[in-house]
């Protein structure tokens, strides 16, 4: 302290001393302040990396990548080239979608078979993969999904060149239109529902009235299920990555069916969520992705495993949808088309901010060359600024460009002469709607509008397949015009005229569209009657789109839909809204029925019975409660009070009711110590006996916590002292309060039946919980009732026994009797070695499922430790050398005897030991120290392997690695894998290979290659001997899931060794023709890339070669490489340069010889 003190300022230490502080002290509170300062600098970087973004990355489709060679329409032949020239004119056919560039003609994807519409069978697969995987997701913490957004949102932020390209390739946009409106507004709404969602679900409370006063009130958000969104294609990436953030976040699964008009980028998209998934741990089957055609689209939208559909589209189709949905009643959320009005106003401030005004509503207009929900569709001017704006916008809509960002932008080999341009606007989706819009602008121009530029269709000479309409500017339109009513979704400029701000709010209401708005002026007056009376969603001030900006909710009225999607409103718009009323003081406090309205409201003749008074005292309920003045709540509740006792002569039925709930409580105690018990007698106690001598037995939960005490009735001391005088052979036990007898226990209760319950609490004010049914069984008999009633709750009540016992022996006991390998054999001695170990337990050998049920409960106490079953396995070992060696009778020579106390000591080296039976025949014994023992009879020729350890079965929980796969999990397995061994006589185990693989895939995301290798060792030993014990045909065979092999992908980068763990699996479980595994090889740029590449190639047909026989035909079996085949051998020499690699059987680096080995090594010789 004196060292700081040296350090701490002057002033510092003269301002203490001005404050009476002593230095001493000062040092002291410096201390501790920068203490809790690092404690807390601590804590919150704990909490940042439990939620720190995954960076994975997904295969890039070639069309992205700057090297892409594309293929031209023209060079589109036969059936597919009637196909695209068919969905350019708007017919799709069912067999097949032909992507293609809007901007100039490529076509996209055309190195595979193009896109098939999506099924109604499909349809449904997809919906119940989503449900299954939800259920899972449905269990996740708010923290578990915001790092996977945070992953998304790290993505997203690192790939925006790849995720625009595939953007403005299929819907034709600009770059800069991309980013405005798909990864700007993508990262805002990553980036809002990470910091704001849990708090826009979380739990909250409502408040409650003077009659519900008792009451607690809290309205919960939670999971619906499975949601769906039908969103178009005007903004491709956001549409569908914005439906996916909401669903998921509120902890749903995703549905997502994108527009056929860009069904191509939709698959790279799909990718990218799922990589996000796969990358955090959690299964990628929540997100789907169904590219189908109108005639199918029923299926998904009437879909009773559905829970909620939103809908993002044109008037007409949602009338179809909404109809659909009805079939299977569910909410939609539908955001439709608008005609949305900008309104200039024309004061001082405005017209001198006029160009900037201008800008905005230029990028409004034109945004996405007018394929805006929220798009500019009407400029309504002042007189002051209508000129004006229309002598600023002129000059800058003529000199906008069209063309494609990707081709327009770059220099051209064939034609040296080109100067590469930027294009302002990019194509339109589709040519269909140019007839209409030509139209509707030769209309208006009839009418009395001036078309100042544009109003065609514009054939670009570099792209003749391009869809491009001239940019469009059209003044002096007016409402009655039909092109003021109408969604044009286009590049056109309609200026209107108002001549006051009342009628230019008449003319933004004049049609039957009401999405959003916006209002430039800075008259707060004018202002605010605008936001006021203009009828929509949504209204930006001084801006455009805007309230979209800052995730505000998102939607319209009138004709542009209902509902709202974005902000708190969307998240809970995709949530089942739960109203949850509890009792605030439930001990206490609860609704009772006050028995004058109780039924039957009649109850017999006279005034007092018949039920008067019933309605009278609901009167006073509802004036108490609701009364506006003091004196009218009084008379209510004079009402209740003097209506209150109707219907009840007196309480002797109340008190006979008390009296039978005391006779059921003690015949439930009585029942429930019975079957704790069990109908076995013990050798020497039992429970029937110390309750009938009234011997004083202690609880569990009592010992050392209470004091002792006499029983309330001396009937049963006098019992005791009766008990004690015939001398029964009992210990005296620590101290408790006595037992009670039954019938002490129901008068006790029956003189406190009127006493209200109050819940005992322990000193600290923490209520205790409630017993468990062996918790409440004396410590006296415990180890009794372990070894006789195995069916009971052990892990739930382990901790309070290790409280209370803390006898390590009982754990030792648990483990012994667990895995004991007690096999039956010939000629079992009557009475086994083990029952003297357990005694005076009458010890006997338990069935199965007694063994497997005891394993799993035991595996999963907090206790049971690696550790204390390593600490075992000598036991174990000693009993199996009891019982098939000893105890079957072999004796032993001198030397051999020698030889054999040395080895138990681990005194000695030598395993191999001789010995003759009873029968006068020659035995040997071969001991793997903490394995097996093999006992063999030289005459006769017959061997017996008993393995050390009887494992029925692996919990779920360790092989899931619900918690992460430690190094102590890691041990778990591989001991239990290699201590019972996985021959044909041990395919007798169980466990959930769901489990098992859900623990690989676990393993996979955590890049786990330790438990990835003991987890597949499991499976391919248990699963492969189980199918070939069975005799199996070729038709069902050993495989894996080969979605292992897309996480592998995902998750190793530019290390192969997961991807070859799964490969010495069971390589014919690879998908051959999987494009993303094909370019990951392609990028390791390795031997070991070059060598899965020929192996993709030839696996179609060494499929049924290997399933026939897959002993010499697979190319790995049980981990061992298989020489006689070119790839397996190819794979030694050019992967591995080794000449061999062996089964894998015996592998593991958790080897318990060497640990036998290392402690013989530290005895004293």
């Amino acid at each position: 302290m004196d060292c700081i003190a040296s350090h701490i300022p002057p002033w510092v230490l003269a301002a203490a001393e001005d404050l009476g502080l002593e230095p001493q002290w000062l040092s002291v509170g410096l201390v501790a302040s920068c203490t809790l300062v690092a404690a807390y600098l601590g804590y919150a970087y704990l909490l940042c990396r439990r939620e720190a973004p995954v960076k994975f990355n997904v295969p890039l489709p070639p069309e992205v990548r700057p090297n892409w060679i594309a293929k031209k329409w023209d060079d589109v032949q036969g059936e597919d080239k009637v196909l695209l020239e068919a969905q350019a004119r708007g017919q799709w056919n069912e067999k097949k979608i032909m992507s293609y560039c809007p901007a100039d003609g490529r076509v996209l994807g055309a190195s595979g078979p193009g896109i098939k519409p999506e099924t109604a069978e499909g349809i449904d697969r997809a919906v119940q993969a989503a449900k299954r995987a939800q259920v899972e997701w449905a269990k996740t913490t708010f923290a578990e999904r915001r790092r996977v957004l945070k992953t998304l949102l790290k993505y997203v932020l690192e790939h925006q060149d790849e995720i625009v390209t595939a953007c403005c390739l299929d819907s034709g946009k600009t770059k800069v239109d991309a980013s405005f409106g798909e990864i700007l507004v993508t990262t805002e709404k990553l980036k809002w529902t990470i910091d704001h969602g849990e708090k826009a679900l979380r739990t909250e409370s409502r408040p409650t009235n003077f009659l519900m006063m008792y009451k607690k009130n809290t309205v919960r958000y939670e999971p619906l299920g499975v949601v769906s969104a039908c969103v178009s294609w005007n903004y491709p990436f956001h549409n569908f990555i914005g439906s996916v953030i909401s669903g998921i976040f509120a902890g749903n699964g995703v549905v997502v069916k994108p527009s056929e008009q860009t069904a191509w980028c939709t698959g790279y998209f799909l990718d990218i969520v799922r990589g996000a998934l796969i990358s955090c741990g959690h299964p990628p089957d929540l997100v789907q992705s169904v590219v189908c055609l109108p005639n199918v689209a029923d299926v998904l939208t009437s879909h009773p495993d559905i829970s909620q559909l939103t809908f993002i589209g044109s008037r007409p189709v949602a009338h179809k949808v909404c109809e659909s949905a009805a079939k299977a009643l569910l909410p939609v959320t539908v955001e439709l088309g608008g005609k949305d009005p900008s309104v200039i106003l024309d004061d001082s401030t405005t017209i001198k901010q006029l160009p900037d005004i201008a800008s905005i509503l230029m990028r409004g207009v034109f945004q996405s060359a007018g394929q805006n929900c929220i798009g500019v569709e009407r400029v309504i001017a002042l007189p002051g600024v209508y000129d004006k704006l229309l002598d600023i916008v002129t000059p800058r809509i003529k000199a906008l460009r069209l063309g494609s960002i990707f081709l327009d932008s770059k220099p051209d080999p064939k034609d040296p002469s080109y100067k590469p341009i930027t294009p302002d606007v990019g194509a339109v989706i589709s040519l269909n709607g140019f007839d209409r819009l030509e139209s509707l602008i030769e209309d208006a121009v009839k009418h009395g509008a001036r078309l100042i530029c544009g109003g065609k269709r514009y054939n670009h000479p570099r792209h003749p397949h391009g869809h491009y309409f001239t940019p469009t500017l059209l003044a002096d339109v007016t409402p009655s015009m039909r092109i003021a009513q109408t969604e044009l979704f286009a590049p056109v400029f309609v200026l209107m005229r108002a001549s006051s701000v009342p009628d230019a709010i008449a003319i933004a209401n004049s049609t039957e569209y009401a999405l959003g708005a916006s209002v430039f002026g800075f008259n707060s007056r004018d202002v605010e009657a605008c936001v006021s009376g203009i009828k929509s969603g949504m209204v930006a001030v001084n801006d455009f789109g805007s309230y979209y900006a800052v995730q505000l909710p998102f939607g319209g009225v009138k004709g542009s839909g209902y509902g709202r999607f974005a902000g708190d409103e969307g998240l809970r718009g995709v949530s089942n809204v739960k109203a949850v009323c509890v009792d605030r003081f439930p001990r206490l406090m609860a609704t009772k029925i006050p028995p004058t309205v109780d039924y039957p409201i009649y109850k017999g003749d006279g005034d007092r019975k018949n039920g008067s008074g019933a309605w009278e005292m609901c009167k006073g309920v509802v004036e108490t409660g609701y009364q506006l003045t003091l004196a009218g709540r009084a008379s209510g509740i004079m009402k209740i009070l003097k209506n209150l006792d109707d219907g009840v002569a007196d309480g002797s039925d109340a008190v006979d009711d008390g009296h039978q709930a005391a006779a059921d409580g003690v015949e439930d105690r009585r029942n429930l110590l019975s079957g704790c018990w069990g109908a076995n007698d013990y050798p020497t106690i039992s429970l029937a006996s110390a309750v009938s001598t009234g011997m004083e037995l202690t609880p569990i939960r009592v010992r050392g916590r209470r004091k002792r005490r006499a029983a309330a009735n001396t009937k049963g001391l006098e019992e005791k002292e009766n008990a004690e005088s015939k001398s029964v052979s009992l210990r005296r036990l620590k101290g408790g309060r006595p037992m009670m007898s039954f019938a002490d226990k129901a008068a006790s209760q029956s003189q406190t039946v009127a006493r209200r319950h109050v819940p005992e609490k322990t000193s600290s004010g923490r209520r205790r919980r409630k017993l468990s049914r062996l918790e409440c069984l004396p410590v006296e008999l415990i180890e009794k009732i372990f070894l006789y009633s195995l069916d009971v709750d052990l892990p739930r009540s382990s901790p309070a026994l290790a409280a209370a016992l803390s006898r390590e022996r009982m754990y030792r006991v648990f483990i012994l009797l667990s895995f004991w390998n007690d096999v039956p054999v010939e000629n079992d001695p009557a009475r086994p070695a083990i029952a003297r170990i357990l005694a005076p337990a009458e010890y006997e050998r338990l069935d199965d499922e007694r063994r497997k049920a005891l394993q799993s409960d035991v595996l999963r106490c907090r206790w049971c430790t690696i550790q204390r079953i390593l600490a075992e396995l000598p036991e174990l070992m000693n009993f199996a050398i009891q019982k098939y060696w000893i105890g079957a009778g072999i004796t032993m020579d001198e030397i051999n005897q020698r030889r054999f106390d040395h080895f138990l000591a681990r005194n000695g080296g030598i395993r191999n030991f001789d010995g003759t039976g009873p029968n006068g025949n020659h035995y040997t014994l071969t001991v793997t120290p903490l394995l097996s023992i093999i006992v063999a009879c030289v005459e006769t020729q017959e061997i017996n392997t008993y393995r050390i350890l009887s494992v029925k079965g692996f919990p779920d929980g360790l092989l899931r690695g619900d918690d992460g796969f430690s190094d102590d999990d890691i041990a778990y397995l591989e001991t239990l894998r290699t201590g019972h061994g996985f021959d044909a006589p041990g395919t007798d185990v169980s466990f959930s290979r769901d489990a098992l693989q859900q623990g690989i895939h676990n393993a996979l995301i955590e890049h786990n290659s330790r438990a990835l290798s003991a987890l597949l060792k499991i499976d391919e030993y248990f699963t492969r001997h189980r199918l070939e014990s069975e005799g199996t045909s070729s038709n069902t065979f050993y495989s894996i899931p080969p979605e292992h092999f897309h996480t592998a992908v995902t998750i190793a980068g530019d290390d192969p060794t997961l991807f070859q763990l799964l490969l010495r699996t069971n390589a014919e479980s690879l998908p051959a023709d999987d494009s993303s595994i094909t370019q990951w090889a392609m990028d390791l740029n390795s031997a070991f890339g070059s060598w899965l590449l020929d192996f993709m190639v030839q696996l179609p047909e060494h499929i049924d070669a290997a399933r026939s026989d897959p002993r010499t035909a697979a190319l790995f079996y049980m981990g061992r490489a298989n020489p006689d085949i070119e790839l397996g051998r190819r794979y030694l020499d050019e992967v591995l340069g080794v000449t061999e690699l062996s089964s894998w059987l015996d592998e593991t680096e958790f080897d318990v010889t060497s640990l036998w080995e290392a402690e013989s090594s530290d005895s004293p010789s």
